[in-house]
């Protein structure tokens, strides 16, 4: 049985992964001393950065985006207690 041609597989691009569980690690250890929302958007913008095609007006575009979804959804339509903001 021979192997079939075809195009060569990429090795594992380590930068995309690794910056998608430093957001998310950072993200836990950012939501209790600084609130939901900075939590939120600084680790949608951590997780942006492993792309290689991110523009930054589009990514914080769409980190704010997602942070006020996330807001509107775990906050007022779920009525999770979370701290929004930091507290000083």
């Amino acid at each position: 049985m021979s192997v079939p041609e075809g195009p060569p597989i990429e090795s594992t691009i380590i930068r995309g992964q690794s910056l998608v569980i430093i957001a998310i690690l950072s993200f836990a250890a950012m939501i209790r001393p600084l609130g939901m929302v900075p939590a939120t958007f600084l680790a949608f913008m951590i997780s942006i950065l492993g792309s290689t095609e991110m523009r930054w007006i589009e990514s914080t575009i769409a980190a704010v985006l997602m942070t006020f979804f996330c807001v509107l959804l775990f906050v007022y339509l779920l009525g999770l207690p979370f701290q929004l903001w930091p507290r000083f």
